[in-house]
């Protein structure tokens, strides 16, 4: 019997080149139901949309993300549609892995939606990022916990989400979120809340000074804790900082995740990029 499972992927490598002076995509491996944008270069960064699956993913199917920016290249990735695990038996998982490699004086803005478990699903993603001294990064990771418009919030049966970055081999991060909903409840949970949508940015960048860096958590005072979201700041040191953000609902998380982004921008990497030109 053939197997109904779906193996996609994408292997992409970017490249600085001087003449003229650009990025641009130097390999394109897209297999499955994975889809890539045209790359939009506007003088500063290639923009791109990395498109995941269109009808999501189901038990045994997996999804898998390779991206080298070498060095000097400045990429800047997202995608247009959430990720989608659906309704799965008791005894199938799906998997996304996420390896990605940032060269020497490089930019990678990696900043795609939200990965989303419904109902009954069991979601497996790892990811595991290199960095060079130099480099600067902005990785996005969401997650939202299911269609509240179908009432299924908190209905998956297992999130596990890893990451670990390195830089110049050494690990400077590690984390693992393990969520199984009991009685569609989590430990996470507000008081007052129905369900929980979280999100991490993590942030690097080597050529810039400690104080720099650090100039991210005046983001804070920008943004006040309310009933319906809660965000904090940590500094990790060697360049390495992350945001953690909670919310109550969809509207709030997005709301929180772009003005984030947008001081991250103007502080840190200063780049240039406009995802609505693709």
């Amino acid at each position: 019997m053939l197997s109904t499972s779906i193996t996609s992927e994408a292997k992409l490598r970017f490249e600085k080149r001087d003449a003229p002076l650009r990025t641009v995509m130097s390999r394109r491996l897209v297999g499955g139901l994975s889809h890539l944008s045209k790359p939009y270069w506007n003088g500063d960064t290639l923009a791109v949309q990395l498109v995941n699956p269109t009808a999501g993913l189901f038990g045994g199917d997996s999804l898998s993300i390779e991206l080298v920016v070498a060095d000097g290249a400045r990429v800047a990735i997202t995608s247009p549609s959430v990720t989608r695990f659906h309704t799965m038996k008791a005894d199938e998982i799906a998997l996304m892995d996420q390896d990605i490699s940032v060269g020497q004086g490089a930019l990678l803005d990696f900043w795609p939606e939200w990965v989303m478990a419904q109902k009954d699903a069991r979601v497996r993603q790892r990811n595991r990022i290199q960095l060079a001294a130099d480099a600067c990064m902005v990785f996005y990771d969401g997650f939202a916990p299911g269609r509240e418009a179908h009432g299924e919030l908190n209905d998956y049966a297992l999130y596990h989400n890893e990451l670990d970055i390195y830089v110049e081999g050494k690990l400077l991060a590690r984390e693992r979120t393990r969520l199984e909903p009991v009685d569609r409840k989590l430990p996470v949970l507000m008081p007052s809340w129905d369900a929980c949508y979280l999100a991490s940015v993590w942030c690097y960048s080597g050529d810039q000074v400690n104080d720099d860096v650090a100039e991210l958590a005046s983001v804070l005072a920008l943004i006040e804790d309310d009933e319906n979201h809660m965000v904090s700041f940590t500094k990790l040191g060697d360049g390495l900082s992350v945001f953690r953000l909670m919310a109550a609902n969809a509207v709030s998380l997005r709301r929180l995740s772009e003005l984030i982004r947008a001081e991250i921008i103007q502080r840190l990497t200063k780049h240039k990029v406009n995802f609505r030109k693709l």
